[in-house]
């Protein structure tokens, strides 16, 4: 699943210094669990240490 993601924005973030990508689903779609794996392997050019998630389910703790 990662593989086609990546192939998919090979050619938006070519060259791009800064990206911002959004991951929108249904309860239970596994949006977490691909933002965590992006985290974890790093995406493209970026590096894991340069990538940041922000997760809902967290955010929405504090409410």
């Amino acid at each position: 699943m990662l593989e086609a993601l990546n192939e998919t924005c090979k050619e938006i973030l070519k060259d791009k210094k800064r990206a911002l990508i959004a991951l929108t689903g249904l309860h239970g779609s596994g949006k977490s669990t691909l933002a965590k794996q992006i985290r974890k392997s790093g995406f493209k050019n970026f590096k894991p240490y340069q990538i940041a998630v922000i997760d809902d389910d967290v955010m929405s703790l504090n409410l």
